[in-house]
């Protein structure tokens, strides 16, 4: 609620400098594919502040959010002070992957997985955590998703950007879809034990290849 324009002078130049590293991040990639197009998208992003209040108690927290439903990055208000370079790059990594599913949200959307992988890639740039030096909330989760990246290398970021076929060739599609469902569980009973037998077993059938 309460949309309005940037007023911040501050936060004007950290979305300045965000933007600089997710467009060298397009030009740099061996993965993206149509650069200049989202280059483009990217570009043009209306970034927003907005009172997230009446927000779920999931989202009324967060600094900002990637909103799908009208192609707007939103920042929150109330966490204002908070902006950096890490939280921008992360929302622009949600906006060119919803380009890049053909304007949806992808995969697996907004679940732990994503977010976390999101979050990875968003580290990759080396973005300023800002004066208060906050870090990611999903950090903690990085070690989880370690095996994975290492397991199937480049084909995770083609899978982020471009769809898990390739990775489903490899391995099930219901073991990928619980593998989803373990991280965002996890901590709850068993699911320790379930990670570790997935990740066993995804090594030992796809190192055989």
């Amino acid at each position: 609620t309460d949309i309005s324009e940037i007023t911040s002078q501050k936060n004007k130049n950290i979305i300045d400098s965000s933007l600089s590293l997710i467009l060298d991040y397009i030009n740099d990639s061996d993965v993206l594919k149509d650069k200049s197009e989202i280059i483009d998208f990217i570009s043009e992003i209306p970034i927003k502040e907005a009172d997230f209040d009446n927000a779920p108690s999931d989202i009324g927290d967060i600094g900002a959010i990637f909103s799908d439903e009208d192609e707007v990055i939103y920042l929150n208000r109330a966490q204002s002070e908070s902006v950096c370079e890490w939280m921008i790059s992360h929302e622009y990594f949600h906006a060119m992957a919803y380009f890049t599913h053909n304007n949806e949200l992808g995969t697996y959307g907004y679940n732990t997985f994503n977010e976390v992988l999101t979050d990875m890639l968003t580290s990759s740039l080396n973005p300023s955590l800002g004066d208060n030096g906050i870090e990611s909330g999903y950090k903690p989760l990085y070690p989880l998703l370690y095996p994975y990246i290492n397991l199937f290398k480049d084909i995770w970021v083609k899978a982020y950007f471009y769809g898990y076929d390739e990775i489903y060739s490899k391995v099930s599609k219901d073991e990928v879809d619980l593998f989803v469902i373990i991280l965002e569980n996890f901590g709850e009973e068993n699911s320790l034990e379930l990670y570790n037998n997935i990740i066993l077993k995804w090594y030992a059938n796809v190192y055989t290849y």
